[in-house]
């Protein structure tokens, strides 16, 4: 379990489970001895063992989402650094090594990214897929969210700002 701190999110990838949120270290149920994770961490299912998996992300994470080919997430949050790189607000990591998967690339984001919708999940045979995201900003009164669009290894970042109740914005129509 987590020692200090919360957990916000989980994502299930069959035999062991990612959790992540606002913690520095975490516990199997039965042990004694802690482990230093900061803000994500994997355990297995069955027994509860701590994995290796281990990205630190430097702030808190809010969204851990399969990227649906079974071997890769995206996380997303409030962060700066994943495994000591610069990447602001979302990352796509391996779910067993958690190193970066530096192909998705769509830029900084201002703020935190709160929540990640996956649509059109396709894997190819060439190890590009394609995926569109969405973040709902709701930092610091921003109204809007933001698209990436990514076919195969291009990221296309596309901000849409929206009304308060999700429809489009009559200046941007």
């Amino acid at each position: 379990g987590v020692m200090d701190g919360y957990v916000r999110t989980f994502a299930d990838m069959g035999s062991y489970v990612i959790s992540g949120g606002n913690f520095t270290t975490v516990r199997k149920a039965d042990t004694s001895a802690n482990v230093a994770r900061s803000n994500i961490v994997s355990f297995d299912k069955s027994t509860g063992n701590i994995r290796s998996f281990n990205p630190a992300p430097n702030g808190e994470v809010f969204k851990i989402l399969p990227s649906g080919d079974g071997q890769t997430i995206f996380v997303a949050g409030g962060f700066s650094t994943v495994n000591g790189q610069s990447v602001r607000s979302i990352v796509k990591l391996d779910a067993v090594t958690g190193a970066r998967i530096s192909t998705f690339n769509p830029g900084a984001f201002d703020g935190r990214i709160h929540d990640l919708f996956l649509r059109n999940a396709v894997a190819s045979g060439n190890g590009g897929d394609q995926v569109e995201l969405v973040r709902i900003a709701l930092d610091s009164g921003q109204r809007g969210f933001d698209c990436i669009a990514r076919l195969g290894a291009h990221a296309q970042r596309v901000l849409v700002r929206s009304q308060l109740d999700r429809t489009l914005d009559p200046e941007l129509a």
